[in-house]
């Protein structure tokens, strides 16, 4: 799994990042955004996925959150 990558759903471009979160945890950092030349720019940011377990876990909990947003926004 990679720590950042950006994704597109629906009209949408999303970034996740993901990094240990104190000493036994991983938190992923999801943001909403757009793409010009290649550059992400942010338009919403925090929507975050807690984990104790692994920074997959962290991942997938993220963006769950992330598509519900977009979904809720684009609606």
């Amino acid at each position: 799994m990679p720590t950042q990558l950006h994704k597109q759903y629906r009209q949408r471009t999303y970034m996740i990042r993901v990094a240990p979160n104190g000493v036994s945890g991983w938190r992923a950092v999801a943001s909403v955004g757009h793409m010009e030349n290649g550059v992400f720019f942010t338009d919403f940011s925090k929507i975050t996925g807690l984990s104790g377990h692994s920074p997959d876990d962290a991942w997938v909990r993220a963006e769950a959150q992330v598509l519900a947003f977009i979904d809720k926004i684009e609606g």
